[in-house]
C-alpha cells in the first residue's frame, strides 16, 4: 500500500512500518554508497614492471572492510566507450591511512590515462562495495587462490587480519606468469616471515625454473592443503581460472559454503 495512501487512511499496520522502515534503511544506505568522494593522487609507486599502485588520500570518516572495491572517476578527455570509471579493488588495508589502487598495465584508455597521471590529481569514487570478505572465524583455516593482480583484495584481507593478530591460519596458492612480475612478492614474503599463521606458494605458468611451476590445479592444492575439508577457499583472477577453480573445489568435494570468489573482468 502506497505510504500517502496510508497516511490518508490515519492507519499503520506493524508490518506496514515494518516495511517503510526498511525501505527507509535501505534508501539512507544507498545514499551513503553513491555519496561521491574526493580525493588525490598522493604517491605514484611501480611495484613491478607490469603493475603500479596509486596511494590515494583518505577522505576523513570513509570506511571500509578489507577485500571491497571503489568505483573511481578519472579525468580523461577522450574515454572508450566504457566511460572514464571503473571499479577497482582496494590493495590497502581499512587501518591504514591511504587508500591504494594497484592494477596491471594494459591497452584500455582507462589504464593508458591512469599512467599520465601525476601526484596531486584531484579523482572522486563512490563505494565502497562487494561482499568479498575473510571469515573471521578462526577455526576455519582460509586458502587464497589468486591468479596475478587478482593479489589486490587478498592482499588487503591479510594485511588487516596480521594487523589485528587474528589467530587464523592462512596459505596462499599464488600464481604467476613468471618470477619477475609478482605484485607484492617482497611484501608478502616479508609478513610471512614474520608471522607463522601465514604461508605463501607461488607458482609460475611460463617460467620453469622459478620453483614450482603450472597452473594451479587439483594435484596442487591437495599438496599443499592437508585437509581440503577444514578450509575455506578464496579466489580471486580472471574470469576462467576464477570459475575453473571454484569448479575443481566443487569436484573435490568443498561445500559451496566454503567457496568465496571474486572475478577480475579487466578495465
Amino acid at each position: 500500500m502506497p505510504v500517502t495512501y496510508i497516511k490518508c487512511l490515519g492507519i499503520l499496520t506493524s508490518i506496514q512500518l515494518f516495511t517503510i522502515s526498511k525501505f527507509c534503511e535501505r534508501k539512507r544506505w544507498y545514499a551513503i554508497l553513491c555519496a561521491r568522494m574526493e580525493t588525490k593522487i598522493i604517491n605514484i609507486q611501480p611495484i613491478t614492471p607490469s603493475v603500479t599502485s596509486f596511494h590515494l588520500e583518505k577522505p576523513p570518516g570513509f570506511d571500509y572492510q578489507a577485500g571491497q572495491y571503489i568505483n573511481i572517476t578519472i579525468p580523461c578527455e577522450n574515454p572508450d566507450n566504457r566511460g572514464s570509471r571503473r571499479n577497482c579493488s582496494l590493495s590497502s588495508a581499512p587501518y591504514e591511512d591511504v587508500l591504494t589502487l594497484s592494477f596491471r598495465h594494459g591497452v584500455s584508455t582507462f589504464k593508458k590515462t591512469m599512467l599520465t597521471l601525476g601526484v596531486g590529481t584531484p579523482l572522486s569514487f563512490i563505494g565502497p562495495f562487494g561482499t568479498f570478505f575473510l571469515n573471521e572465524d578462526t577455526s576455519i583455516p582460509a586458502v587464497f587462490l589468486v591468479g596475478g593482480i587478482g593479489i589486490t583484495p587478498v592482499h588487503s584481507m591479510i594485511k588487516q587480519a596480521l594487523f589485528q593478530k587474528l589467530p587464523k591460519q592462512m596459505t596462499v596458492i599464488y600464481s604467476n606468469r613468471n618470477s619477475s612480475d609478482v605484485p607484492f612478492k617482497e611484501e608478502l614474503d616479508t609478513l610471512a616471515q614474520h608471522n607463522t599463521n601465514l604461508t605463501i606458494h607461488y607458482t609460475t605458468t611460463q617460467d620453469k625454473d622459478a620453483g614450482r611451476h603450472g597452473r594451479i590445479d587439483q594435484t596442487m592444492i591437495r599438496e599443499i592443503v592437508p585437509d581440503i575439508s577444514a578450509a575455506e577457499f578464496y579466489m580471486c583472477g580472471v574470469p576462467k581460472m576464477t570459475l575453473d577453480l571454484k569448479k575443481i573445489l566443487e569436484e573435490m568435494g568443498v561445500t559451496k559454503d566454503r567457496i568465496y570468489f571474486e572475478v577480475f573482468t579487466g578495465y
